[in-house]
């Protein structure tokens, strides 16, 4: 037996595959499957992600080649030192698993002799009456004008509420609608300078200034010209 065969041996003896860090997988199930994230998904794509933790057969699995051998030498040697690796990602196209993530660690387990790979399983739910129309396109604001935020924004541990627009940053579509971002100014009764955020139009609505708001803008600008 030649000594690369004696070292898959060794190693498939051990188990069916590499080592994984049990505390961290459950960690990262939990992390994936955020409630919260889920909602999201649900809400605006009309279904969700969901994550398992499966050890799975390579050979149910398509295995792309090793495209980088320092990665793929990285492995190895973590594996000899009986080190505790991640378990790849999977998702289902058809009647094999494809490799989202962990093409080297499951090229190596093979080569090492397992016969499987952990893998966290992901999962598309399809949840289409939960889904939450885009809301349509909003007019396009001309720089200057006053915003609200609807939700308040932190600095510094300083709240700000209000702002006005300093530049149109063009638009992205999002499921079909136009959706307009902006460079917005925002200012608090004793700023003497702006704090300027990228935000789209779903962020803040136009508004009437605060009290405050023009003698605060007109001094910025005074001070700042140009």
């Amino acid at each position: 037996m030649v000594i690369a065969e004696r070292v898959a041996a060794r190693f498939a003896a051990r188990g069916s595959h590499y080592k994984v860090n049990p505390s961290w997988v459950k960690a990262e199930i939990k992390r994936l499957n955020s409630p919260a994230a889920q909602k999201q998904d649900r809400e605006r794509h009309g279904g969700y992600a969901q994550h398992t933790y499966k050890v799975v057969p390579l050979s149910e699995i398509n295995i792309p080649p090793i495209w980088h051998e320092g990665r793929a030498q990285k492995i190895r040697e973590a594996l000899r030192a009986g080190e505790a690796l991640p378990p790849i990602q999977l998702s289902k196209h058809g009647s094999k698993w494809e490799v989202s993530d962990g093409i080297h660690r499951t090229n190596v387990s093979k080569e090492f002799g397992f016969t499987a790979v952990p893998a966290i399983i992901t999962e598309w739910v399809e949840t289409p009456t939960e889904e939450i129309p885009e809301p349509p396109e909003k007019p396009r604001l001309a720089v200057g004008t006053w915003v609200k935020l609807n939700k308040p924004e932190r600095d510094k541990g300083k709240v700000h509420v209000y702002g006005y627009i300093e530049e149109d940053l063009g638009y992205r579509m999002t499921r079909g609608v136009r959706r307009f971002w902006y460079g917005v100014g925002l200012i608090r009764e004793e700023s003497t300078w702006p704090v300027t955020i990228d935000m789209s139009d779903l962020d803040f609505e136009p508004s009437s200034p605060p009290s405050w708001g023009p003698e605060v803008k007109a001094r910025i600008e005074a001070q700042n010209p140009g």
